[in-house]
């Protein structure tokens, strides 16, 4: 996350506005984030304002809440139970699991990371979990996620080189205690794709991860990594988790894309054909003829707005398409 941006009169970073529009667009029951810099102060001013969309929880470095580290969940409360989510603190600002309801009487729990960067800390850091899991203080995770700040495979780095042995072996150690996997290497065993590029070398990596318990893989799906829309130099990694024992949950009811507010060809005919029905209705005695010819003329409008979105996003489909092959070309 790099920070929440520029603070807003209310003290919320101007990150936080894009992150509920990437939940919302993305339908995300939960978004896990790294380097927040956000104090328990901060949390609750943007949990004021997403209350009704949004619940946020935060583990904050105790030493420097608002520094260089910091761990969130965002947590949608359109998709899942939030106000019952809870957090458990594992290492302040690096490590935190969150356990929210999932179904009538299960609960799942996602485990946050953000790893130090430099080798020696990394590989204790796996270590002070895998005691911690070993000695009863946390249970184990359905999910892993976050920014672990190396890899356990030479090919997720370009160029091609493996991590220090030390870390690589505490976290292989750490995901077999906890009986994980990596789900999208498991998805695509040759594919090179990375979530991070160094900008001063040039040099990519995947270093953003998800894990999921072996027993709960064949409930992993739609493995993807793309980019945010929020100002990082990190890529969104995602999966799909289903709960066979929840009732099935559609698309939801169609609304007017908010683009198209914007659009002036679209509000030239929504103008043009509205001021044609009230120059009708003017001339209408029964008020039955004025409720039909209303109703006909808002279904023309969501029929033109359905038109008109998909003669906006067509090209941009296109062009997103072909740069996302080119991408994979050249990293493959």
């Amino acid at each position: 996350m790099r920070g929440q941006g520029e603070l807003d009169a209310v003290g919320v970073g101007q990150k936080w506005m894009r992150i509920n529009q990437v939940v919302r667009e993305n339908r995300l029951g939960i978004l896990v984030l790294q380097e927040t810099h956000l104090t328990s102060e901060g949390a609750a001013a943007v949990n004021r304002v997403f209350e009704s969309s949004l619940k946020i929880l935060v583990s904050a470095d105790e030493r420097n809440p608002s520094g260089a580290r910091g761990v969130a969940f965002v947590v949608s409360k359109q998709m899942m139970e939030a106000n019952r989510a809870t957090l458990n603190d594992i290492v302040p600002g690096r490590a935190a699991q969150l356990v929210v309801p999932w179904g009538k009487n299960e609960e799942l729990k996602v485990l946050g990371i953000y790893a130090p960067n430099i080798p020696s800390e990394n590989e204790n850091f796996w270590k002070c979990i895998e005691n911690k899991i070993k000695c009863g203080g946390i249970e184990k995770p359905d999910v892993m996620a976050g920014d672990f700040n190396m890899v356990l495979d030479a090919m997720d780095r370009r160029p091609a080189r493996n991590d220090a042995w030390g870390q690589t072996k505490a976290l292989a150690d750490l995901v077999a205690t906890m009986d994980m996997s990596d789900g999208w290497r498991n998805e695509n065993p040759n594919k090179h794709e990375y979530s991070f590029l160094q900008a001063s070398t040039g040099s990519q990596s995947r270093i953003d991860r998800i894990y999921v318990a072996k027993p709960m893989q064949h409930m992993a799906a739609d493995w993807e990594i793309r980019g945010s829309g929020v100002q990082t130099d990190h890529r969104m990694v995602m999966c799909s988790l289903a709960n066979y024992a929840t009732p099935y949950i559609g698309e939801g009811r169609w609304a007017l894309g908010g683009a198209l507010l914007k659009d002036q060809i679209f509000l030239t005919e929504v103008k043009r054909t509205g001021e044609e029905l009230l120059t009708n209705i003017e001339r209408e005695t029964h008020n039955w003829e004025v409720q039909t010819k209303y109703e006909t003329w808002k279904q023309n409008v969501c029929a033109a707005a359905r038109r008109r979105t998909k003669a906006l996003y067509a090209k941009l489909d296109i062009k997103r398409a072909t740069l996302a092959k080119q991408l994979e070309e050249v990293n493959n």
